[in-house]
């Protein structure tokens, strides 16, 4: 039996062509984490955002169906997690978080989007992620116009202590900005 995965890939050949020069789509694969105790339930995969590093965008630029939530307050990030889970195990209550079940796989299990309640960004935090945007844009090829890039963000991605994946978007803020 093949070990469940997670992907990290470009939405299709074109775009990995684009970007890399290969039609490789996968950008990072991994192992699925185990399940969290005797609950039933996967944390997938992890997406935190900073205050700072919200935007706006156009309402006729959005899919059809979009889920809303909350911005989080200044000096806060929200973090959303996409879990997987068994419907055969116990009804779990949460606190400070919200379920918002997304599809079902084809094995019976529920992917479900959690959002998290917001929560304070340490200096320390924000000096981290500053020095990995920084770095970025040192490792970025120096032939990109910046000027024509439309809302340049970039992710930082992490790994759990159990293995799984998490990852901050970031806005890139460009030299000049």
């Amino acid at each position: 039996m093949r070990a469940a995965t997670g992907n990290f890939a470009w939405v299709n050949t074109d775009r990995a062509m684009q970007f890399t020069q290969t039609t490789n789509r996968f950008i990072r694969q991994w192992a699925q984490p185990p399940e969290l105790g005797g609950t039933g339930w996967t944390q997938a995969f992890s997406i935190s955002v900073r205050h700072q590093d919200l935007m706006s965008i156009p309402d006729e630029s959005l899919p059809g169906e979009v889920i809303w939530v909350p911005p989080p307050d200044h000096r806060h990030a929200l973090t959303v997690h996409i879990v997987i889970a068994r419907p055969d195990h116990p009804v779990l209550t949460l606190k400070s978080l919200l379920p918002v079940p997304l599809f079902t796989l084809a094995d019976g299990r529920v992917v479900l989007l959690v959002v998290e309640k917001p929560v304070l960004v340490t200096d320390d935090q924000n000096e981290v992620l500053a020095a990995t945007i920084s770095k970025a844009l040192e490792l970025a090829p120096p032939d990109i116009d910046w000027q024509t890039v439309n809302a340049p963000r970039m992710l930082a991605v992490c790994e759990t202590s159990d293995g799984g994946m998490s990852v901050w978007d970031l806005v890139l803020t460009v030299r000049g900005d």
